[in-house]
């Protein structure tokens, strides 16, 4: 068992939204507490990342005066299929840009939506897709979204999982976004 190393387990040292992966929310010995968390090193390999910023006593690294590095011209940090990593570097600059504080609140807000979908639309088959999807699509239309379906009194959650999809959708054609799980 590791103790936490960093402050914020929900945001990775890289910048990976850790809060919106399907891994943070598996039941069981594979779930990911998240970057730098208590046991996170259970389950996951060392990082050199994550290594550097708790040398460097940052968070994440656009908070490091070497940001960027060539850390980040590495293909094994750079070209991680996983659609949730593809936002790292959006996510550091954002941070950079507007402090760890801002970005903290919007992703509590992602997180917030990302919840209730898994636990009041989610009809079993749906949790990699919902973490894409608040991950991906703007975050006032996902708001937007669940308060849509938090509205809909009289559907089943086999139905309400099939109408959020279709708003999801919608959405994401609207901005040209695709919504899948690897890139």
């Amino acid at each position: 068992m590791s103790d936490a190393v960093k402050r914020y387990p929900a945001v990775g040292a890289c910048g990976i939204d850790c809060g919106l992966c399907p891994r943070y929310y598996t039941a069981g010995s594979s779930r990911c507490p998240g970057c730098g968390a208590k046991d996170f090193y259970d389950v996951h390999p060392p990082c050199g990342v994550l290594s550097c910023a708790v040398e460097k006593g940052v968070e994440v690294c656009s908070l490091c005066e070497d940001y960027p590095c060539e850390r980040y011209e590495s293909p094994k940090v750079m070209q991680d299929s996983f659609v949730t990593h593809q936002k790292m570097l959006d996510n550091l600059a954002e941070i950079r840009e507007g402090g760890l504080d801002s970005f903290l609140e919007r992703q509590a807000r992602r997180i917030k939506v990302l919840e209730f979908l898994l636990a009041h639309v989610d009809a079993g088959r749906s949790k990699s897709y919902y973490c894409v999807c608040c991950t991906l699509l703007p975050l006032g239309d996902l708001e937007a979204i669940a308060d849509t379906i938090k509205g809909i009194d009289d559907l089943s959650k086999k139905e309400l999982d099939k109408q959020a999809r279709l708003l999801m959708e919608e959405c994401a054609q609207r901005y040209g976004i695709e919504l899948r799980l690897m890139k």
